[in-house]
């Protein structure tokens, strides 16, 4: 019976190592891994669908005979292998002649450092960003103000006030809807252990974020888990794609170099820090703006950082975290992808 049961427990081992390393190319990637195509023109826009996990539309311009191999971003199921999406085209009513060869060659690997960072650096909290702010367009404004002013006019005459009130609400909810202006810029953390040239950098944002690359160098996260995502691509290299999810928080990470000591008391060799904050023996104080190449200042009277910034760090350790002053950035840094509005902090070690 024993012997019976040998050759089945050998063909279960050999059964398994082959199921791993057959999905070893297409291990989890967070929310999108990358796939190497080729695209045979005519094509102007296709859609990559990934059931579930969402959809990336590829927007291009190849003539007839032209063809092309591109890098394209695509959908994922948090915690679970890439598969390979469904093509359609983007315009269902072209005759089959103008529609886009599309064919799937390879799964394109991840940026190695990926795997290399730190558990202390997978571990820190995400950056923290608020929900949209929305603020009523002037011309709003100005209706509601005219209104008001007419209508004390028109105290006496009920009826010519009731017929303003509604034309001057129905006038005001048009234009609110149309001009209304949404704002949340990006927020990044620049995360480092104190010794170690290789940090961690993450992007949020709600809503819609730029890729900080064309490439699998950057692992992206969601929050809903499972929302399903909008991507939106193009053939021609030179802009990174942008995912859309509207009532969710998008989360960007990757590695990126720095200075091992780039935040000695000595010498800030990060960047320009317009506040700064150091935590030794438990106790958290402020020391102002840290200029790049200068030694940290001496504390001064101000205020505590912010509490999403140091929530979830390690106790026991000295730290500091701060904000770069707007626009800094280091010249060692692999700055890409948004910069506009974004508000970057940094938080690490002390040594």
């Amino acid at each position: 019976m024993n012997a019976a049961r040998v050759p089945l427990s050998i063909a279960c081992v050999l059964a398994a190592c082959a199921l791993s390393f057959g999905t070893a190319h297409a291990a989890p990637q967070g929310r999108v891994a990358f796939a190497e195509y080729e695209i045979a023109g005519p094509c102007t826009d296709f859609v990559l669908d990934a059931g579930v996990a969402g959809q990336t539309h590829v927007a291009g311009n190849l003539r007839v005979g032209e063809s092309r191999r591109v890098t394209l971003p695509v959908p994922t199921t948090a915690g679970a292998p890439p598969l390979e999406p469904r093509v359609e085209s983007g315009n269902e009513s072209a005759g089959a002649a103008f529609r886009p060869a599309v064919r799937f060659l390879q799964w394109v690997e991840r940026d190695p450092r990926l795997a290399r960072r730190s558990p202390a650096l997978r571990a820190r909290p995400a950056p923290a960003v608020g929900a949209r702010r929305v603020r009523a367009p002037v011309a709003v404004l100005a209706l509601l103000a005219a209104a008001f002013l007419v209508g004390l006019a028109l105290l006496r005459r009920t009826g010519l006030a009731a017929i303003l009130a509604l034309v001057a609400g129905g006038a005001a909810f048009a234009l609110a809807r149309r001009g209304l202006e949404r704002d949340a810029p990006p927020v990044e953390v620049i995360d480092g252990l104190a010794g170690e040239g290789q940090w961690q950098r993450a992007r949020a944002a709600r809503d819609a974020l730029t890729f900080p690359s064309e490439g699998p160098t950057f692992e992206l996260a969601t929050e809903p888990a499972h929302a399903p995502l909008r991507i939106e691509a193009e053939i021609e290299p030179g802009r990174p794609a942008r995912v859309l999810v509207r009532g969710a928080t998008l989360v960007a990470t990757w590695s990126e170099p720095w200075p091992a000591d780039a935040l000695d008391p000595r010498a800030n060799q990060l960047a320009p820090l317009a506040e700064t904050w150091i935590r030794a023996d438990g106790v958290w104080t402020d020391h102002g703006a840290w200029p790049a190449g200068a030694a940290l200042g001496p504390a001064v009277p101000g205020s505590d950082p912010p509490g999403w910034l140091v929530a979830g760090l390690p106790q026991g350790l000295g730290l500091v975290v701060g904000r770069l002053a707007t626009g800094a950035e280091s010249e060692g840094a692999e700055r890409t992808g948004e910069s506009n509005g974004t508000t970057t902090f940094v938080r690490s070690t002390w040594p």
